[in-house]
């Protein structure tokens, strides 16, 4: 009997070693990945600096679109086209969006993570986002690889182009596969999808772009790094009229959150949890630690997503926004006015 319980201490004793063997490797192998990680996202594969780069003007951009196919030279047509493009080290032909720096950007760990997994994705119908030029300057600069059709509101627009049943369909099926790559991904959802935010390459192939950095950028803009408007040219009426229009593709759910919430004068809580879901659902495996609110936020972008999609899918079909052209949009801006929807009526896609 005595023999009995001195084995089964003995094996207890040794099972409680090999668990703690098991809990030290398994705590050192975290400590390890996660040091790999944070060295990885210190090194901002992402970054850009103003010395490998050099923006181009628009005499520089027609010479460039020259040297193109006859299918390339469509876009040379678009003032617009030719405005804001520039040329990252050697020889890649890149876009940006440029927003007036105030204060040096300082970035966290959620912002990190979510641009290099911006940086890392690839996908047919994604736009590759080719990196940030920052704190360098005055400006700050979100660069994207250029598509040489322009944005699908100018094929939309332009009444030289004959949008046919082939079209439509390949439009919505493209815009279909890269939301449902973004939201099946670690970035989650894209929150700024409008018909110029939809490009179209050489091939009529259609591309995503300004995906997963919305509220990154608006947190910058809390902040006072950067203002919130974009900065235009003097001669650019286009891009100011964008942005006005651009509330019309925000759920109204999130655009009464946004007006709340700057009423108040109080972060959005919502903002922060969808940047800290992205690192929480990859270590939450592993850590243990699921949360409802994080991933109802999460289901809550991809719902105003779809809710764009409808916005852009009407633009495609009837070559027209689904709201009253009277509609005040300085108003609803604002957050004054509801515009009312258009009374005309089309006839049923077949």
């Amino acid at each position: 009997m005595e023999r009995s319980r001195v084995r089964f201490h003995s094996v207890a004793a040794a099972g409680s070693r090999q668990d703690l063997f098991g809990l030290l490797i398994r705590s050192m192998l975290s400590s390890h990945l996660l040091s790999s990680e944070t060295r990885s996202l210190d090194s901002m594969p992402w970054r850009i600096f103003r010395d490998d780069m050099q923006i181009v003007d628009e005499e520089q951009v027609k010479s460039m679109l020259s040297l193109g196919s006859q299918r390339t030279k469509l876009s040379s047509s678009n003032a617009m086209a030719l405005k804001h493009h520039a040329i990252i080290g050697v020889n890649t032909h890149a876009t940006y969006q440029m927003y007036e720096q105030r204060r040096p950007i300082k970035f966290g760990r959620a912002d990190l993570t979510l641009l290099m997994k911006m940086k890392q994705v690839v996908h047919d119908n994604l736009n590759p986002f080719l990196g940030m030029a920052f704190n360098e300057k005055s400006e700050m600069l979100l660069l994207w690889k250029f598509c040489s059709r322009g944005t699908l509101q100018d094929v939309i627009y332009n009444e030289q182009f004959v949008l046919d049943e082939k079209f439509h369909g390949a439009f919505v099926r493209d815009i279909t596969l890269g939301l449902e790559y973004l939201h099946l991904s670690n970035i989650g959802f894209h929150g700024r999808l409008t018909s110029w935010s939809t490009l179209i390459d050489r091939n009529w192939l259609v591309k995503l772009t300004d995906y997963g950095i919305s509220d990154a950028l608006r947190r910058w803009v809390k902040h006072g790094s950067i203002n919130e408007e974009m900065a235009k040219d003097d001669d650019n009426e286009k891009s100011t009229g964008s942005q006005k229009t651009g509330i019309l593709y925000v759920a109204p759910e999130i655009r009464l959150s946004n007006e709340n919430n700057q009423k108040r004068r109080v972060d959005q809580k919502w903002v922060a949890q969808v940047c800290l879901c992205l690192s929480l659902l990859i270590w939450g495996a592993f850590l243990g630690i699921t949360s409802t609110n994080i991933l109802q936020t999460l289901e809550k972008r991809r719902s105003a997503d779809i809710y764009a999609f409808g916005m852009v899918m009407y633009e495609i079909l009837f070559r027209s926004l689904p709201f009253n052209d009277k509609a005040d949009l300085n108003g609803m801006f604002l957050g004054y006015s509801i515009p009312e929807l258009s009374q005309e009526i089309h006839e049923p896609v077949p």
